[in-house]
């Protein structure tokens, strides 16, 4: 409330009316601050006015009353327009929505150093509202593996220092609040680091991994146009290019995910789709999701992309306790191609907030594919301490598939800290997704804080096992069990 009084008494002030006027304690708003100053600003920060902040010098002040808190400690918490159900889960955590379409939530990116600079140089992006920032993801990792921690991803080189990810994101978001015009959007997300091994779409710049097996390299992880037409239902978002899988609770982008490592399930499934989606809200309860595209990880002109489709539902309950994101992500009557998985892909999580402070995401997941080779894609290149499994794999005559299943609870410890226990489970009869053919389960403890906007880091510890007897996929095949100890930190610019 303080902030507010302060940006409408600020033009008062300077034109030179007397400031106590305007200053009546009213009943319903709590107590008021009178200046006693004739001239309470020498100077105003009109950026901080923009923001609703305003700075000021004042020559003379009286105390303030006992029962009145510092003017810092009482600002009112920023009201954010909203057209759906609020926000369920708290800020503190990477994920603060329900996974699916969540048209009618504004888009909240803080404006970060960069974009302000950019914005401050040339305000035509300002105007048009186009954005351009990033983060470095560098990291630290201890392994009982001599040489590779792979299936464990992304950190796959064991005892060692990575560079994880450097992202540039430029982008312009759709507002889909406002339902008076269509939008226009879209989004370019590049991406350098070793995590590239996972994010790689066949055709698109891919001979640095299936070729040449490098440590390191570069994704335009994210490269699509956006649409908003709000005539649709409740309002759809149309988003044509090369896009992030949507059925998953963690994603490939460092700072979408609640730990630093990922599920072994989620290692294994469908990374980016290159085709068209509608997102479509029916009302607060109930969203759809249609998508076309040429199949997981591979890009529509490549010669092994093969027609797909997919439709899920999301669901969210009156009470806003509990949501259901299901469907199929990817369907089609293709074979393995070309060295293109094909997978067909089914997928439904469950999320439930138990209180403010605790959630829990449980996702399950069965794909398959037709006439495959044990490990899937092909990378051809020179085998490497972190990879040395290159080479394609033995063929496997029909259909093959894999279960997974992983369950994340978390917990607010405080507004820049939380714990994360993830349990995850993945069955791999065949090796027709990991090479080997055994069943895993893997459990991780993670802690997230955040020094401020900027900084964030993620040490945790983990444990993972093969069932099988005799099988040994840890450490380029040394290994049935593997533990570890990582850290990562995520810088914002």
């Amino acid at each position: 409330m303080l902030r507010t009084r302060a940006f409408l008494l600020a033009p008062v002030a300077l034109a030179g009316f007397p400031v106590e006027a305007w200053c009546e304690p009213q009943a319903d708003l709590g107590p008021s601050i009178v200046v006693q100053s004739a001239s309470p600003w020498r100077e105003v920060d009109w950026r901080a006015v923009r923001n609703q902040q305003l700075t000021w010098e004042p020559v003379e002040s009286s105390p303030l009353p006992e029962s009145t808190p510092p003017p810092e400690e009482a600002t009112a918490p920023t009201t954010r327009k909203r057209r759906a159900k609020p926000q369920p889960l708290d800020d503190v955590f990477a994920l603060n929505e329900y996974i699916g379409p969540t048209i009618g939530v504004p888009d909240t990116t803080p404006i970060y150093p960069l974009n302000e600079a950019l914005w401050d140089a040339i305000p035509a992006l300002k105007d048009a509202d186009i954005r351009v920032y990033g983060w470095v993801n560098p990291s630290v990792g201890f392994s009982s593996s001599r040489e590779s921690n792979f299936p464990l991803s992304y950190n796959v080189q064991s005892n060692s220092v990575m560079f994880n990810q450097g992202v540039i994101r430029v982008e312009r978001p759709v507002d889909t609040v406002q339902t008076d015009h269509w939008d226009v959007g879209f989004r370019a997300t590049m991406m350098y680091g070793s995590d590239y091994r996972f994010t790689t779409a066949k055709g698109m710049f891919s001979n640095q991994l299936l070729n040449n097996n490098q440590l390191y390299g570069f994704d335009p992880v994210e490269l699509y146009a956006q649409v908003y037409i709000p005539e649709v239902a409740d309002g759809m978002v149309l988003t044509l290019g090369r896009y992030i899988s949507p059925a998953d609770i963690e994603a490939q982008t460092s700072p979408s995910n609640l730990l630093f490592t990922h599920s072994l399930m989620f290692t294994v499934d469908p990374y980016t789709f290159t085709g068209v989606k509608a997102d479509i809200k029916l009302d607060d309860n109930w969203s759809m999701m249609f998508q076309v595209h040429g199949g997981n990880d591979v890009v529509v002109p490549d010669k092994a992309s093969r027609l797909n489709g997919g439709a899920m539902v999301r669901w969210v309950s009156d009470d806003n306790n509990d949501s259901i994101w299901a469907g199929v992500n990817a369907i089609n009557g293709s074979n393995y191609n070309v060295g293109s998985d094909q997978l067909n892909h089914f997928v439904g999580t469950w999320s439930h907030k138990f209180n403010d402070d605790v959630n829990m995401m449980t996702e399950v997941y069965y794909e398959y594919f037709r006439n495959g080779l044990t490990g899937g894609r092909v990378n051809y290149g020179p085998p490497i301490s972190a990879y040395r499994l290159t080479g394609p794999g033995t063929p496997i005559p029909g259909e093959a598939g894999a279960l997974g299943i992983v369950s994340y609870t978390n917990f607010k410890v405080s507004d820049q800290s939380y714990f994360t226990f993830r349990a995850d489970y993945l069955n791999d009869p065949v090796g027709m997704r990991t090479g080997f053919g055994t069943a895993f389960g893997s459990l991780t403890l993670g802690y997230t804080h955040r020094f401020s906007p900027l900084i964030t880091i993620r040490p945790e510890i983990r444990y993972e096992k093969a069932f099988r007897a005799g099988v040994t996929p840890y450490d380029n095949g040394r290994r049935a069990d593997q533990t570890s100890f990582s850290m990562d930190a995520i810088l914002r610019f």
